[in-house]
């Protein structure tokens, strides 16, 4: 799923938040491709050549993309609109 780190100040008698961070994360199961964290944004998956394969929209942090005529099997770069970029084996 996707990481979010939550750094606290200690400074007041309650505390505070300093810094919220979250990270997209991308895997294959079988032809389907999840990915988290990642609503809002467009995504382009390159294969190990660097050709751009397919192109999805996100729409929700649990998104599922049909990987099935993603071929051969191997690593695939995920980049999205917000210049992330994630690496993914199949």
């Amino acid at each position: 799923g996707s990481t979010c780190t939550i750094q606290v100040m200690q400074d007041g008698p309650l505390g505070g938040v300093e810094a919220v961070t979250c990270t997209k994360s991308a895997h294959f199961a079988g032809d389907v491709l999840e990915i988290r964290g990642a609503a809002g944004t467009s995504v382009a998956v390159y294969n190990a050549m660097g050709v751009k394969v397919a192109e999805e929209t996100v729409e929700s942090d649990n998104a599922s993309i049909d990987a099935s005529a993603l071929s051969p099997a191997g690593l695939y770069v995920l980049k999205f609109s917000d210049g992330t970029t994630v690496k993914a084996i199949k």
